[in-house]
């Protein structure tokens, strides 16, 4: 996309919100509410993903489920019209009439969460876990790909490569303001800088060639592992 369309774009988002009569007759407020146990006022409104193309209802309400008993808020699972039968921007104008829809059923604005789904990668390319980094940005493995990806607050999204076939899994902030993660295929734990590095020094073996690390955290100025192998691994760190 050329920055001039970019700027028509974001220029048409910005009227279709400024400017309620410019929401078509025909958006369509469709989907269904999700409410786990204990779920009290306000709303979440969430816009599943599937690039406002594909959808998968099934899925889709475990994680509006998911979000209802995160949130203590009911959910709406909006069921907009995706494309290519309904064109830009069918699909925006049925998340807006839905936010519309939420307000005028009496939820106060302050309590209504909007959440969307957008996409990083490839599915074959495996994104697993995710962890905010010490730059405040969101850090996630690509378990298949065998890479780390990193995206801003501004939607900038990098990977960087880890060692082929170590299979990413777990990654967490460690006490040194470093992400450290899980390489489950390798049997080893792996280290990135906040600048993208990530070097063979930077690995560390465990106990085991056959441990298969999978969960990691940080407590107490060390970072412990769950293996599979059926023990926790201890791992000091200089910060």
């Amino acid at each position: 996309m050329t920055p001039n369309r970019a700027q028509a774009v974001r220029d048409r988002l910005g009227a279709l919100f400024a400017d309620p009569a410019r929401l078509p007759a025909d958006a369509e407020v469709s989907g269904d509410w999700v409410r786990a146990p204990g779920a009290g006022d306000g709303a979440v409104v969430y816009v599943h993903g599937g690039g406002f193309a594909h959808t998968m209802p099934e899925a889709e309400r475990v994680m509006a489920y998911r979000l209802s008993k995160a949130t203590a808020r009911p959910v709406l699972r909006v069921d907009y019209r995706p494309a290519p039968a309904h064109p830009y921007p069918a699909a925006l104008e049925d998340v807006l009439a839905a936010w519309r829809s939420v307000l005028d059923q009496g939820a106060p604005a302050a309590k209504i969460v909007l959440v969307g789904e957008f996409t990083v990668s490839t599915p074959e390319a495996g994104p697993y876990a995710l962890a905010e980094g010490p730059d405040g940005a969101l850090w996630f493995t690509l378990t298949h790909q065998g890479a780390i990806g990193r995206t801003g607050a501004d939607g900038h999204l990098t990977v960087h490569p880890t060692r082929a076939g170590t299979g990413p899994t777990i990654t967490a902030r460690g006490p040194d303001d470093a992400l450290w993660f899980t390489e489950y295929r390798a049997h080893r734990i792996g280290r990135i800088a906040v600048d993208g590095t990530v070097t063979s020094c930077d690995s560390y073996d465990l106990s085991s060639p056959t441990c298969e690390p999978h969960g990691i955290a940080s407590s107490g100025g060390a970072l412990w592992c769950a293996l599979e192998a059926g023990s926790l691994a201890r791992i000091e760190v200089s910060e």
